[in-house]
């Protein structure tokens, strides 16, 4: 396993985040799009060969928080429950972040 953190790693783009996790029948690989903290792929590994799994655009709720924001900033309007959805999920990460 390899874990590394560094805000001044000189990778050429915002962020290189990667997940790879290998089986005795496959493996499946998450990373991030062109150094974005939004946008992910997940492929399943066979043998020589990727399948495509997920890619942008997809449901991740935080997409869902930089639609809704552009949305409110094109002149859209404001949804309470909306807003308190997006709160939810931003505690929600703070706790994981916080483990």
């Amino acid at each position: 396993m390899r874990v590394a953190c560094s805000w001044n790693l000189p990778a050429g783009q915002e962020a290189v985040i990667r997940a790879s996790f290998y089986g005795t029948e496959g493996g499946v690989e998450v990373q991030n799009v062109g150094g974005s903290f939004y946008d992910f792929t997940c492929e399943r590994l066979v043998g020589t060969e990727r399948e495509p799994l997920a890619a942008p655009p997809d449901p991740w709720p935080g997409r869902a928080l930089v639609v809704w924001t552009e949305r409110l900033a094109s002149g859209g309007r404001f949804d309470p429950d909306e807003a308190r959805e997006h709160v939810r999920v931003a505690e929600i990460l703070d706790r994981i972040y916080a483990r």
